[in-house]
């Protein structure tokens, strides 16, 4: 019987290639299993605008998020030495090893400041002025607290519609967010010189 049933799978198999419908053996029974390996495929939806010939190219879109609000002029800014209220003071900005500023070229708007750890001061120039700033979170493992950071970046930028080769001021603090018995707050401080 398992020899009929296995003659009758074969036959079945080879006329199944042939696509031929083979008679099973009198008395058969024939079950057919199948297994794949493959998984399905996997569907996803995809929003597609595509706008109408002749209306506005992809260029004036918005930019995605993340990417850079400020377009136009660049500058570097260098830092001095670094002033904390401690010397045990953790610092969670670094700026120390300078970044570059970006900024309209001309007028008022969106400006971005980009440091060597990616780290990202965003504000706005206005009237020659910018002002920026860039907030972190970290939970630190010496105190077990969840610690908050703000930094901020200001001065003069721009006079007469020229950069104006003032330094900026760059402060720092960070505060407890979270926990108890946590280490003393720190403070920090530079000016950044600004070259073209």
């Amino acid at each position: 019987m398992v020899r009929r049933f296995v003659a009758g799978i074969v036959a079945l198999a080879a006329a199944a290639s042939r696509q031929a419908l083979v008679p099973l053996p009198s008395g058969a029974a024939l079950a057919l299993v199948a297994c794949s390996s493959a998984p399905p495929p996997v569907a996803a939806t995809v929003d597609l605008i595509i706008p109408p010939i002749g209306a506005a190219s992809a260029a004036s879109a918005p930019p995605p998020a993340g990417a850079s609000r400020a377009k136009g002029c660049s500058v570097a800014l260098s830092a001095e030495r670094v002033q904390m209220s401690s010397p045990t003071c953790y610092l969670d900005q670094h700026v120390e090893d300078g970044g570059v500023l970006h900024y309209p070229c001309t007028g008022d708007g969106p400006v971005e400041a980009v440091f060597a750890d990616k780290l990202l001061y965003r504000g706005e120039l206005r009237g020659g002025e910018v002002e920026l700033e860039a907030r972190t979170e970290l939970d630190w493992d010496q105190d077990a607290c969840r610690w908050g950071t703000l930094g901020t970046i200001r001065g003069t930028l721009l006079g007469g519609g020229q950069l104006a080769k003032q330094k900026l001021q760059w402060t720092y603090a960070d505060r407890v967010i979270r926990g108890t018995g946590c280490s003393a707050a720190c403070r920090a401080s530079t000016t950044f010189d600004v070259h073209d």
